[in-house]
């Protein structure tokens, strides 16, 4: 884990994936909590980057993959600040992540080429196809 002794969001296990907006998944410890949030979702569109809470895939009726986030932020001033501060403990652990250039054409550092990648991004985070 990264993060200083008064990080109250601190990331862990980036993984990055680097198709479409989507640059990676991460693992963030809320500090204060002791609690863990496993797969959030690490975007960005243009200059700008927000990271996401964790999300279930579900299929509706008419077989469209669609995605539920499985936790919310009563207020949105709260949400932003949450993901300012998780994007400043992603800056820690991947520090290319803090450079606006820092994406070439397939992702970030290390990621897969994009054509290699199945259609979905999260496939490989629901080995069992996304239903629990």
């Amino acid at each position: 884990m990264s993060g200083g002794p008064d990080a109250t969001v601190v990331a862990s296990n980036y993984r990055a994936v680097g198709k479409g907006h989507l640059l990676g998944v991460v693992d963030l410890t809320l500090t204060r909590w002791k609690f863990r949030l496993v797969g959030c979702l690490h975007f960005e569109k243009g200059d700008k980057q927000w990271v996401s809470l964790p999300t279930r895939r579900w299929v509706d009726d008419d077989g469209t993959r669609q995605f539920s986030p499985l936790g919310e932020f009563l207020d949105p001033a709260d949400a932003t600040r949450f993901s300012r501060e998780a994007i400043a403990a992603v800056e820690l652990i991947i520090p290319s992540a803090a450079s606006p250039a820092r994406s070439p054409p397939n992702g970030p550092p290390g990621a897969p080429d994009r054509e290699s990648l199945p259609d979905d991004p999260t496939d490989d985070l629901w080995p069992d196809g996304g239903v629990p």
